[in-house]
């Protein structure tokens, strides 16, 4: 069976997707992990271990709120709501070089256990040696806002 020069350029073509597909499923797995230990610090109520998902330039968006930057800030910053009953839900998660960005939506249970708050969120990470990390982190509610 003899090779034409298109089945030849096609086996390559599909040789180097094949790479770019597995490691887009790494890139995720490492964002869930990273949502997973950012989630444990907020149940456990230690700011620290939330500031250490994100990088030393990263820059938080609260709503509501200017722009809080570096770990130091950042943990400061998730202080008052330490402790507080958040799930995560990762949507989406594209990687282009050393940055991922993930979409996803968040809710936050009342102390009945229903949605008090929910809403959505936008992570560009970054990757750090072996390690991927927050770099630039927003959301927003999507709960009306009060009346005047």
């Amino acid at each position: 069976m003899t090779m034409t020069k298109r089945s030849i350029a096609w086996l390559l073509a599909l040789s180097m997707a094949l790479p770019a597909v597995a490691h887009a499923a790494d890139v995720r797995k490492a964002v869930e992990a990273g949502n997973a230990r950012w989630v444990a610090g907020l149940a456990a109520k230690d700011a620290g271990a939330i500031a250490a998902v994100y990088a030393e330039d990263a820059i938080l968006y609260p709503p509501g709120a200017g722009a809080v930057s570096g770990r130091k800030a950042i943990a400061a910053a998730f202080v008052p709501m330490l402790g507080a009953p958040l799930t995560l839900k990762t949507a989406e998660v594209k990687q282009s070089g050393d940055y991922a960005t993930e979409t996803g939506t968040w809710t936050l249970a009342g102390p009945d256990g229903k949605p008090a708050d929910y809403g959505n969120y936008l992570v560009v990470w970054k990757r750090s040696g072996k390690t991927w990390l927050m770099w630039r982190d927003i959301w927003n509610s999507s709960r009306p806002p009060p009346s005047p």
